[in-house]
């Protein structure tokens, strides 16, 4: 009872002083608690009623300011991973920091995507893989994710992953169909010819 009353002091603390400089803010309380012990204070319900009326703006830039290192991306997710409210919140705001993901990679990344799906989560809460880098994109491709997963993240990657895709992936011969077709031939990605001579290629 006591540790759960100081808990929710804590907390209350953290969320009243988010306002104006979030970032300095955060920095200076990274000093004296983790990552991880700042997200163990707050809980979803708390940062809604906090972040309202003009302030609602401003909850973004309290998840993007436990993003600012590589280190920190990987305790963040590490720790949504298990709180799925938070996860589901976490990546609903990510939209608007997005490239502060882009360190995710190995089992992390793929656990990060296969929770997405599970959470039926908007196509956009995938924008991230888009800065990552092109060696992780062709890695993601190379992991056989499930057709779902994957139909999502092409159109999000750099065109030499997308070209990557479609040369070595078999699942490209029937997966195309789920794609912008003529925005990939715009912006000058390259087919297998299985595709090619495909009549539904013929008519996207």
């Amino acid at each position: 009872m006591i540790i759960s009353k100081l808990k929710n002091k804590l907390a209350s603390e953290i969320l009243n002083e988010c306002s104006g400089d979030i970032y300095s803010y955060f920095e200076s309380l990274k000093l004296k608690l983790s990552v991880t012990e700042i997200l163990s204070l707050l809980d979803v319900k708390k940062i809604k009623d906090n972040f309202i009326g003009d302030k609602k703006y401003l909850e973004y830039k309290l998840f993007a300011s436990l993003c600012r290192s590589e280190v920190e991306v990987n305790e963040t997710v590490s720790y949504l991973l298990n709180n799925d409210e938070m996860f589901i919140e976490f990546f609903k705001q990510s939209t608007n920091f997005y490239s502060a993901l882009e360190s995710l990679n190995g089992k992390l990344l793929i656990d990060t995507l296969t929770k997405l799906k599970q959470n039926n989560m908007d196509t956009q809460c995938y924008d991230f893989v888009s800065c990552l880098s092109l060696d992780t994109q062709k890695e993601l491709i190379d992991e056989k994710l499930d057709d779902e997963i994957i139909s999502i993240l092409i159109p999000k990657f750099r065109i030499d992953a997308v070209n990557y895709f479609f040369k070595v992936d078999n699942r490209a011969n029937y997966l195309f169909k789920n794609f912008d077709m003529q925005n990939f031939v715009r912006t000058g990605v390259i087919f297998n010819d299985t595709i090619l001579r495909s009549n539904e290629f013929l008519i996207c």
